[in-house]
């Protein structure tokens, strides 16, 4: 039978016998330590630690003991907290008779505070020196206390039991010599062996005495390595060491290192906090704050709640909706940078014309009105984010639009742009135009945002205006209609929604009613009132083919849809490829035929980016069913474009 794993034991080198660990223990630092610096670096070096099992299958172990580490972090660096909760260790060590065994572990008390360390006993003090046969013992002056014979330190190491011994031996009077004179022998064999390791350090304790540190801690150790620095001890370690001399203690809190200098965020005990500063970290597209705040807030409102935990529940999972929509913006820019936006393509939005160059690793470079600029992905400019991701999504692209909205009302970088709150705006009124007037992550959002006067603003989707494209024109599902259409166009929608609104609700959540709805659009725009209208229905139509997966009409409804709205329909094709269904063999065999004759189509265009794209969707799709598709004749066919596309470039 197997043995049940043991996080404590394997990661921290904790005993069963120790466990459950008390704060001290999981942290690997000696009881009752009263140092925050101590206390959080420690904190600090064991999270790091058992952070990187996360990604394995122990990873539940690993969230548990992290939990348990921030909350051991919180309690000892709160004086309120770590007070009670030392009174309590205490009773619990001595009603278990572990104290007495620890005492090595126990802060210094008050009245020895300000006393230097005390010598090893029978070498220093004139009362137990070693005596010979001619020496006549002459009591000291009464109220004069022995003054102890100065001698050079040695390092010694010192162990619970001798810890005891001295203190005995320093409060003890005098007594009978045979137990003085053991002892004295006993410690004749230390002070030898100090003696000899005083010889082999002595360099490395000159070099400590002429450069000693200016803010020892409590719990500092000297070490007897020939190189100074930091000293590794096993992690749960409770080794005991002898102290350093004593210094006067004038760090606190506040002369503590600054947060840039810390690898883990400053915490609090407050979830509503902690949630704010999640928020801050997302504005400011810092990664791993965010994560590690939201978590944080989690953890203290499921395991310390306060008042009203639903209320801070409902705004955490708030965030995390919101951290969502940011993350698929940035996906979006990647992309565009990546793959979906030819290098050498210039495009104009805002009054300002774009050109990506090229991306090396993470770092794009681009063209601003002619100017070259370069830029880590996620550092970039928000309006240059922004630029990129529109062009990538395309203007047809709800989830997009809504994306770029939240981006724009809570990204800090893109705030400092005066138009970035008025383009906000502009994309919910298109989307309240499209439909979508109750999504409540824009509602909240946006209430929040600030009324900025209206300036010259061209908030006209992105236009290609030259470069590595075979035309320039129009980008691919971002046709603007003329300013005559427009009112046309906003009507049409308003029709549809007037009239279908319900129905489109009925088919989200119930999947039966999609087939009916699809078909009874697909008749209706053939009688449609208007054009626009009919572009509308069959949209909406190809959406609901989406969820059916049903290619071919994809394909038939965006050859009819081209014409009216001036969009290429391979544009249309792509973009609903990616969304359509093929979860059985018949679905995927249609879609893999559609996806080639889109090839064929954008070949003819010369159009080696769809070309590319609509294969690798149909090997995607082929991956799982390859009995049904020539999946070895895909890959050729995508290594033969992928060369030509070099070769072209």
């Amino acid at each position: 039978m197997s043995e049940e794993f043991d996080p404590y034991r394997k990661w921290l080198g904790i005993p069963p016998k120790d466990q459950p660990p008390n704060h001290y223990r999981l942290l690997g630092i000696p009881h009752f330590e009263d140092d925050p610096d101590v206390i959080e670096n420690a904190a600090t070096r064991q999270m790091a630690h058992v952070r990187t099992f996360q990604g394995g299958r122990f990873s539940a172990h690993s969230q548990r003991i992290l939990n348990e580490l921030t909350s051991a972090k919180l309690c000892l660096l709160q004086p309120a907290k770590k007070a009670p909760y030392d009174a309590q260790l205490r009773q619990r060590l001595q009603a278990a008779g572990k104290l007495s065994s620890e005492s090595a572990l126990e802060p210094v008390l008050e009245d020895e505070a300000g006393m230097p360390p005390p010598p090893p006993a029978g070498f220093r003090q004139g009362e137990g020196r070693w005596r010979t046969g001619g020496d006549t013992q002459i009591p000291p002056p009464a109220g004069v206390r022995p003054v102890p014979i100065p001698m050079p330190s040695a390092p010694v190491v010192a162990t619970p039991a001798l810890r005891r011994t001295t203190t005995v031996a320093r409060g003890r009077k005098q007594s009978s010599p045979l137990p003085m004179l053991l002892l004295v022998g006993a410690l004749c064999l230390l002070v030898i062996g100090g003696g000899v390791i005083a010889l082999m350090y002595s360099q490395d304790s000159t070099t400590a005495k002429n450069h000693p540190k200016p803010k020892p801690s409590a719990n500092e150790r000297p070490t007897p390595k020939p190189q100074a620095g930091h000293t590794k001890f096993p992690l749960g370690s409770t080794v005991s060491r002898p102290k350093p001399p004593f210094q006067p203690k004038t760090d606190t809190v506040a002369s503590r290192p600054s947060d840039s200098t810390s690898p883990l965020p400053q915490t609090t005990s407050d979830p509503k906090a902690e949630l704010i500063l999640a928020r801050q970290a997302m504005s400011l597209r810092d990664e791993s704050k965010y994560q590690f705040h939201i978590n944080q807030a989690n953890y203290l409102n499921t395991n310390q709640p306060g008042e009203n935990p639903a209320e801070i529940q409902a705004e955490e999972e708030h965030l995390r909706e919101l951290h969502k929509q940011l993350a698929s913006f940035w996906q979006s820019v990647r992309d565009g940078a990546e793959k979906k936006i030819p290098k050498g393509e210039r495009f104009k939005f805002r009054k300002h014309e774009v050109e990506l160059v090229s991306l090396e690793g993470d770092n794009l470079i681009y063209k601003l009105d002619g100017k070259e600029e370069s830029s880590a992905l996620k550092k970039l400019p928000g309006r240059i984010a922004v630029t990129i991701a529109y062009r990538a999504f395309g203007n047809d692209n709800i989830e997009g639009k809504i994306a770029m909205a939240l981006f724009l009302a809570v990204d800090a970088e893109a705030a400092s742009d005066p138009g970035s709150y008025r383009l906000a705006g502009k994309l919910a009124e298109d989307l309240a135009n499209a439909g979508v007037e109750n999504n409540p992550l824009l509602k909240r959002e946006l209430l929040s945002l600030p009324k900025s006067a209206g300036g010259d603003d061209d908030f006209t989707p992105p236009m290609i205006v030259g470069g590595a494209t075979p035309t320039s024109g129009p980008l691919p599902g971002a046709n603007p209609p003329p300013v005559s259409d427009r009112q046309a166009q906003k009507e049409a929608r308003e029709k549809f929604q007037a009239k279908y609104r319900e129905r489109l609700l009925q088919a989200e959540e119930q999947p039966a009613n999609v087939k009916p709805l699809m078909d009874e659009l697909a008749e209706g725009a053939k009688t449609a009132e208007s054009n626009e209208l009919k572009v509308v229905m069959l949209t909406q139509a190809c959406e609901l083919a989406a969820k059916l997966g049903d290619s071919a009409s994809i394909v038939q409804w965006s050859e009819e849809i081209g014409p009216i709205s001036g969009e290429n329909p391979l544009d249309i094709q792509y973009r609903l490829f990616g969304r359509c269904k093929h979860d059985s063999p018949e679905l995927t065999r249609e879609f893999v035929k559609n996806c080639l004759a889109a090839i064929g189509k954008a070949n003819e265009q010369s159009n080696l980016y769809l070309a590319i794209e609509f294969l690798k969707m149909g090997i995607r799709a082929g991956e799982k069913f390859p009995t049904v598709v020539e999946f070895p004749k895909l890959v050729v066919m995508l290594q033969e474009l992928e060369k030509a596309k070099a070769e072209r470039k």
